[in-house]
């Protein structure tokens, strides 16, 4: 794992010590990404110039042959890349076959090569893991930047003037900017305010954009704007198959997705919550070592937020060498100041705090730790897939003109009920025009906007709907959620909140359950295999059974929560008071007397508005952070 970071000026307005001086300062923000080693390459092309910048955690090759930036066999290619790629025999043999003669054994080197014989387009689909690249191609003046097809790794980019600028965070595009500071984009701020976070393409800032996952984009010396490509999409394997050995065939991908993760030349450990999807990679991990693998876990002294006694009798049954910490209410709080700089937008996800005390944990014994990310967004792990499933299926005996006044008047209902409540977020469900709007209102924060906001939002989002219709078949709906929840939440808040926690200690996660090969055939699977309307995940639970008792993990989902709700009346109060006035000084859209009416009816423990408040904050903190 590593972070990248560059530019691209078409019209030579820097020098190359200048812009060997800049590069520097882009790749000096993000040396917990990397900070074994650093590199940084100014290549000149006609009246254009290129600074590829690269910070270094050394995984797999620590020798001088794994350092980047890495130049091509024949010169023509360069690369810098974040990430790793995994099962690449049949790559290797390629380039073997075709008379390359290894350097090293990196996994840099194998995508460098493969790009530089057959092409990108060629090379992205054939590749297995999680990556963040920039090439440049020497004869044809062309830079591309690729991003794995789950997102797992993160690529930032903005276009300002005849500035390019890419980097895998985006604290490390503010040199760029110097002090002209992009302004902040009103619909960033109209998507956190709705989900959270910001999901790509857009970030909180009006010139600066996230590359979706499975994308590419190309930008060629004297050309203004970038072209940017798909080259995965979920929907190239959305139909089912019928098979009678759908355990045996996932259980055998599974397996081997896990094995290929374990390759590194540093200690690899694994994150163990006790939940269905840590365990099982926790058990497949073990079934591949011969000594007992390293597992770390979090517990929490408030016991209905503590998840550490199901982790530890997990790890007892699987035989691992487990570690285990009970962090105090004084070591989380401890790290709260530090999200805004850890995020560098606004993101309201509190989990984001046990995620970077378990990786500040596993960072003390190991350099790699694999997660169990993704288990639910491909398997139909989460709750809400039945409670929107029945909210659909009441709305769609609804006509349509009810549903319609229904969708109307609840945003002025709001004001009237004090804020956020059961009785506004019903009426939404039912008031949805389609599916995936029902769905996304179960989704979103019901956060109290000006008017003009709230209209604006919701002509947005009634844009970007699919129209899946309310009366669809299950296994379409269950379809439809699981590809809004792959392609946006796991994304831009589970797998965002992992990267910046984990990277701000300098730790490496890696991710099985989001293989290409599993993602393939999850795609696949038949309803059956994933919910029987009540109960997700049926697969991992069938699979996981085979290493570990029933007992043991069939128990209701818990997350990775704290006490919000007691923090913000207690030692957090000063703070989040202070960051929500910061948050409605300004021109985001939350309404003020609502905010403030949700705070005060909070406050009093009267309601708990916890998240909304939480998001709000956020908000106040980040922005009080960027005007310091």
């Amino acid at each position: 794992m590593c972070g990248i970071a560059g530019f691209f000026l078409n019209d030579r307005a820097l020098d190359e010590v200048a812009a060997l001086a800049l590069a520097e300062r882009m790749t000096d923000r993000i040396v917990h990404r990397g900070p074994d080693d650093s590199g940084i390459e100014v290549i000149t092309a006609g009246s254009s110039l290129l600074a590829l910048g690269h910070r270094r955690l050394s995984v797999v090759d620590l020798t001088e042959a794994g350092r980047q930036p890495m130049v091509s066999g024949d010169g023509r290619f360069t690369i810098i890349y974040n990430g790793e790629v995994y099962a690449l025999e049949a790559l290797r043999e390629a380039l073997l076959a075709s008379g390359y003669v290894f350097r090293g054994h990196s996994d840099t080197e194998v995508i460098l090569e493969y790009c530089a014989r057959w092409g990108v387009e060629r090379c992205l689909p054939k590749l297995e893991g999680m990556f963040a690249f920039a090439l440049w191609d020497e004869r044809e003046k062309t830079l591309t930047l690729a991003r794995d097809q789950a997102g797992i790794k993160p690529l930032y980019w903005m276009k300002r003037g005849s500035m390019f600028g890419f980097a895998s965070e985006l604290k490390a595009l503010m040199p760029l900017l110097d002090k002209d500071m992009p302004s902040i984009s009103r619909r960033g701020q109209l998507l956190y305010a709705h989900n959270g976070y910001i999901p790509a393409p857009y970030t909180i800032y009006e010139d600066v954009h996230k590359l979706l996952p499975g994308h590419f984009l190309t930008l060629r010396t004297g050309e203004e704007t970038p072209s940017i490509k798909s080259y995965w999409t979920w929907s190239d394997f959305s139909q089912t198959e019928d098979s009678a050995d759908w355990n045996s065939r996932m259980h055998e991908v599974l397996s081997e997705s896990v094995r290929v993760t374990l390759d590194a030349d540093v200690p690899v450990g694994c994150f163990l919550s006790g939940g269905i999807d840590s365990s099982l990679v926790t058990a497949l991990m073990q079934s591949h070592s011969r000594r007992p693998v390293k597992t770390f876990a979090i517990g929490f002294e408030q016991e209905e937020f503590n998840e550490a006694p199901f982790a530890k009798a997990v790890a007892q049954h699987l035989g691992t060498d487990h570690t285990e910490m009970i962090v105090g209410e004084k070591d989380m709080l401890d790290v709260v100041p530090m999200l805004s700089g850890m995020y560098d937008e606004p993101f309201s996800d509190s989990s984001q705090i046990p995620t970077y005390l378990v990786s500040k944990l596993a960072r003390e014994r190991v350099t790699v730790s694999l997660s169990g990310d993704g288990g639910d967004e491909l398997f139909s792990g989460y709750r809400r897939y039945g409670w929107a499933v029945r909210a659909s299926s009441v709305a769609a005996f609804m006509p349509r003109g009810i549903r319609d006044v229904l969708g109307a008047i609840t945003p002025g209902l709001r004001p009237v009920i004090g804020g956020p409540s059961r009785l506004s977020s019903y009426m939404g469900l039912l008031g949805a025009s389609d599916f995936d709007g029902l769905y996304d209102v179960l989704l979103a924060y019901d956060t109290p906007l000006k008017k003009a906001d709230e209209k604006e939002m919701r002509a947005f989002m009634r844009a970007g709907s699919s129209q899946c219709p309310m009366g669809a078949k299950i296994e379409d709906k269950v379809k439809a959620m699981r590809r809004i929840d792959f392609r946006q939440y796991m994304v831009d808040d589970v797998l965002t909140k992992v990267d910046r926690a984990s990277m701000a200690v300098s730790l490496e996660t890696r991710v099985p359950l989001l293989n290409r090969r599993v993602i393939d055939m999850a795609c696949r699977l038949p309803i059956e295999r994933l919910t029987d309307g009540k109960t997700g995940k049926i697969i991992l639970r069938d699979i996981l059974a085979q290493y570990v008792p029933r007992q043991m993990f069939d128990r209701p989902k818990m997350g990775f929560g704290v006490p919000l709700a007691a923090w913000i009346r207690g030692p957090l109060k000063d703070m989040v008071v202070a960051n929500i006035e910061k948050a409605l000084a300004g021109d985001a859209p939350f309404d003020p007397a609502r905010t403030r009416k949700a705070l005060s009816a909070h406050l009093r423990g009267e309601r708990d508005n916890s998240y909304i408040l939480w998001l709000i904050s956020a908000y106040g903190g980040w922005r009080a952070r960027v005007e310091r």
